[in-house]
This record gives C-alpha cells, structure tokens and sequence, in this order.
C-alpha cells in the first residue's frame, strides 16, 4: 500500500488476503482484495504492532500489540472498529494463527509457556486445548473440526512434535513419523496436514492423512530445507532452498485420492 516501507501477504481465501504492511516502525495488520489500493489498515487505535495471519469468510484473525495490555490475540470484520480482543480474563499474551467455519485458533501465554487455545468468536468462547503431559503448545490452523499444530514434551526436549487435535487437549495425536527429529503441523483442509519434519537435523517439507504412517516426505533432492506452509485439494505449498536460494515451491502429491476437503483452507 501506498507510504509503506514493506508488506507481506500472509493468508489468502476467496477474494480477500491479509497479512501486514510497515508504516515507520510499526507493523499495521490489514487486508487486500486483489490490489494495492484495495488495502484496509486494520490497526486497532491505540496498538503499537498488529498482523493479520488469517481470513475466512470475510474474518480476519491475528496479533495486536497493545500498550499497558501486552499481545492480544485478535478478530476483526473487515475494519479497525470491528476488532475484537480474544484473550481470555487474565491472560496478559496471546494469539491467533488461524480461523475457518467460524472457530479461531492459536496459544495463550502460561507463565512462561504456549498452551493451544480454540475461540468461536468472543473471549468467553475461549477453549484450552494444551494436551496435560505437555511443556508447551500451539495451534496453527483449523478446518473447523480439526484443528493442527505442535506440542512440546517435556522441559529438556528442544524439538516439538507436529499433531492434531479435535478440540479438546486429551485428544492430540502425534503426527511425527519414525525418525523424525522434531515436527510441526503448519495447515490443514480436513483431509491433509501439511507441515515439516527433522531429519538429521535438516528439515523436511511433506504432509499427513490424519496419522504418522501416512507421512510423505515432499524434499526435493537438490535442496538443503525445505518446508511446507499451506495444503488444499491435493495440493501443498511452501518453501525450499536450493543452491542456497529460497524458492517458493509447490506439489500436487496425494498418498491416496484426496477428495473435496471439509472446508477451504488459507
């Protein structure tokens, strides 16, 4: 948009795409239809940093920064009046990754720790999913019944684990394959998971069919990382270097027949 110092687009579904532009210091959350001069500042009055992460249906979901207040996870309707903070009674941190069919989807702080975290649209919606054996969690996306992300167990271990949940913490189920060094689950559209799985400390783009086994791993021979960010329909996209360039990348790998998903994914 026009007097910015940088913008990136970070989610996109129909004709609407949200993500961030840099006016000074100061990142300002907001959204596009398709042109420069269609942006919407959705910055809510008062904030000091905002992004916007996802979009559904005319709702966008993100991170506000808010003097006195700390982060906020955020909704808004399409203007900077519309903006709703998410975070529950006491929570002083928190954020929101993702959203579809009307539930959103990301972590409140805990101490010092992430706990995945569910809204249906106001802060009394609220739903803590953080799995009981587990350090920390997120949620990065959700088709409106799954919902994907990563947990960490244990204090020591490093590395988290990419899994799925359906809406409640005792039902996250594991998604790292054998071998796996670390995981996590970046989106969802219901019927695949895509995200990026560690071997050998190198990481692997690939993608999920609901469990471990069905894991395909989608790394390119010739690159060194690679990742993958977003699936829909049998397609997954994201991101490898090769050479050491960073290339934006795309696959139409399916394990089996991938099928109409539940609902459209970001």
């Amino acid at each position: 948009p026009g007097g910015a110092a940088e913008s990136k687009a970070l989610a996109v579904q129909g004709a609407q795409q949200v993500g961030y532009a840099r006016f000074g210091t100061a990142n300002h959350a907001g959204l596009w239809a398709g042109t420069a001069g269609s942006w919407v500042d959705l910055h809510p009055a008062g904030a000091a940093a905002s992004v916007a992460e996802g979009v559904d249906n005319g709702v966008q979901v993100g991170s506000a920064v808010v003097t006195g207040l700390g982060g906020r996870a955020s909704l808004w309707s399409g203007t900077p009046e519309s903006w709703v903070d998410l975070n529950p009674p006491g929570v002083t941190n928190a954020m929101a990754l993702g959203v579809r069919a009307g539930q959103q989807v990301g972590a409140v702080m805990s101490g010092t720790d992430w706990q995945a975290a569910i809204w249906s649209g106001t802060p009394g919606s609220y739903v803590n999913v953080h799995p009981g054996s587990a350090a920390s969690s997120t949620l990065n996306a959700s088709d409106g019944v799954m919902q994907v992300g990563s947990a960490r167990f244990g204090m020591s271990n490093v590395y988290s684990t990419a899994g799925t949940w359906h809406g409640s913490g005792a039902s996250f189920q594991s998604l790292e394959p054998v071998g796996g060094l670390g995981s996590a689950a970046a989106d969802t559209d219901g019927i695949q998971q895509a995200g990026v799985v560690g071997f050998s400390d190198i990481s692997h783009a690939g993608y999920w069919s609901g469990t471990a086994a069905t894991w395909v791993d989608l790394h390119p021979l010739a690159a060194s990382w690679s990742t993958a960010n977003g699936v829909w329909g049998g397609y997954q996209v994201g991101t490898v270097i090769v050479d050491g360039v960073l290339r934006a990348s795309a696959s139409s790998a399916c394990s089996r027949s991938c099928g109409m998903p539940r609902s459209r994914a970001s």
